[in-house]
């Protein structure tokens, strides 16, 4: 073996070591506060999976919490148009209520209308049904 490839292996050696014994170094020094670290970091992701699996749980309730309140919008009987024009052509008029729900992208005011509907706004639709008489028969007119 020459001179330099044993200088080279000696130097690499020291170089090895230099690195091993100070991250060793480090690493003892330091290990209290990389324990602490190491432990908030796993805290942390422990916490963020149980938010995370709360926040899905929440999503899939508010779905099916929305899903039960509107379901019972489909059980509302509907009227055939011609039903309500037999109706109205009985002579009764002030015995039915035909209320226009349209929103505003649909509702144009000087578009033809059922004659003697009146217009509800769709956002205040419960506001407006209370205020309402509960004795007369009301169809909502939305197309």
């Amino acid at each position: 073996m020459n001179m330099r490839a044993g200088q080279f292996l000696r130097l690499d050696v020291a170089g090895v070591l230099v690195y091993v014994l100070s991250y060793g170094a480090v690493g003892f020094v330091f290990r209290d506060i990389f324990q602490a670290l190491v432990g908030g970091l796993n805290a942390f992701g422990r916490t963020a999976e149980w938010l995370i699996g709360i926040g899905i749980l929440a999503y899939v309730a508010y779905r099916a919490w929305l899903y039960g309140k509107y379901r019972l919008d489909r059980l509302v009987p509907r009227v055939p148009v011609s039903e309500i024009a037999a109706r109205l052509m009985k002579g009764a008029p002030t015995q039915i209520v035909i209320a226009d729900v349209r929103s505003h992208g649909y509702y144009d005011p000087g578009a033809q209308r059922v004659q003697g509907s009146i217009r509800l706004e769709p956002n205040n639709l419960d506001e407006a049904l209370e205020a309402l008489s509960k004795d007369v028969p009301i169809y909502l007119y939305c197309t």
